[in-house]
């Protein structure tokens, strides 16, 4: 019974641990959500913030790709990783996001969008770490 409740505690961390020092805990992604979590969504410049959001997200998918990864590519993205295909929605709009925040005149509240890229990461992270 003692063996049990400690195989179970030990479990319990190591599944709701962030921290890098355990195995299969560094992915892409659980290192785009730690940095993502540290960034001031009450920044001056909240632009900046957005912008440093943005990198970190699509440094973990092209980490995770293998090369840089656009959205006409996220079809071929998921065929080679479909752990992450249940998510294929919010990937797509991320990326819609993405373009707009490069290409656009005018800009949405960017602590709202760092938020849901926070949402986001941590969907990833689980997907990576297949929790």
């Amino acid at each position: 019974m003692f063996c049990l409740l400690i195989t179970g505690l030990v479990g319990l961390i190591y599944i709701n641990a962030d921290r890098q020092w355990l195995p299969f805990m560094n992915g892409a992604f659980a290192q785009a959500h730690r940095k993502l979590k540290k960034l001031e969504k009450n920044h001056a410049n909240k632009q900046i913030e957005e912008k440093k959001a943005l990198i970190y997200m699509h440094q973990a998918f092209n980490t995770v790709h293998g090369e840089n990864l656009f959205a006409s590519e996220v079809e071929r993205f998921l065929a080679v990783h479909p752990e992450f295909y249940k998510l294929k929605t919010n990937i797509m709009s991320f990326f819609e996001r993405s373009n707009a925040s490069l290409f656009a005149s005018q800009q949405p509240d960017s602590a709202q969008f760092i938020n849901e890229l926070i949402v986001l990461s941590k969907s990833l992270r689980d997907c990576e770490r297949g929790v």
